[in-house]
């Protein structure tokens, strides 16, 4: 309670040390308590513990608003941070929604459809905003936020190179090979368009495979993590949650 109202506490008590001092000197004045020669001593020390005192108050007031302003500032900054997360995870679903009929079929690296993904550019967390965990939470907490915006980045890449791929070198073999088959296996496309593209195609999409699953299983455990760092750090503040109902 003293941190929180300091500044104000003080107030009071420079308001009541003024007034004590100030009925001293009427006193010594009016009834010769002390001589009259020394109400000026009286009247400066009035004076300048006022002005002490008045001048403490406002920097501890003024110190009071700047520590409100940080928290103020440090507060949106993990909800800019949960928002920037919370938008990737989302990203990610909707790839997955896309995904979920073929990454059980043995001919996706070949059959499923090819589309560029969004760049995303906005979707980038600047950890310079929310360094303070460093001192104020667990420091790993702030690694793994790192990691995260590296593996999204990986994940997103790993669908355009597959994209880019498809599109300029596997349909093409495939269109000039007359390829027609919905049940070919891996050795089966070797024979027809080489090993490299075959291969490349086949490690393409597991990779993007890997890469958008699991990092979006990461990507929602960081988001609970940070959540709830923050509902510690500043209890009694609404954070945005993430609650898409979908497990991997």
């Amino acid at each position: 309670m003293w941190e929180k109202y300091r500044p104000e506490i003080l107030g009071v008590l420079v308001a009541g040390l003024v007034l004590n001092l100030w009925y001293l000197s009427s006193l010594a004045v009016d009834e010769s308590i002390i001589p009259k020669s020394y109400t000026f001593v009286i009247d400066a020390v009035s004076i300048i513990a006022a002005a002490f005192f008045g001048s403490y108050s406002a920097f501890l007031l003024n110190q009071k608003r700047e520590e409100e302003k940080e928290q103020l500032r440090r507060i949106n900054a993990v909800n800019g941070a949960l928002f920037v997360i919370v938008r990737q995870a989302n990203a990610l679903l909707n790839l997955i929604k896309g995904f979920d009929d073929w990454k059980d079929k043995k001919t996706a690296f070949y059959e499923m459809p090819a589309s560029y993904p969004s760049e995303y550019r906005d979707l980038r967390l600047d950890l310079s905003e929310i360094d303070f965990l460093l001192r104020e939470s667990d420091p790993n907490l702030l690694f793994q936020l790192s990691v995260e915006q590296e593996r999204f980045e990986a994940a997103i890449t790993s669908v355009r190179l597959r994209t880019e791929f498809h599109f300029n070198e596997l349909q093409p073999a495939l269109d000039a090979s007359g390829f027609d088959d919905d049940d070919a296996s891996l050795e089966d496309l070797i024979r027809i368009v080489g090993d490299r593209i075959a291969i490349t195609a086949y490690k393409s999409t597991e990779n993007v495979f890997s890469h958008v699953y699991q990092t979006y299983d990461s990507l929602v455990e960081a988001i609970d993590e940070l959540h709830s760092e923050a509902v510690r750090l500043y209890p009694g503040i609404e954070f945005i949650k993430f609650q898409p109902g979908y497990k991997v």
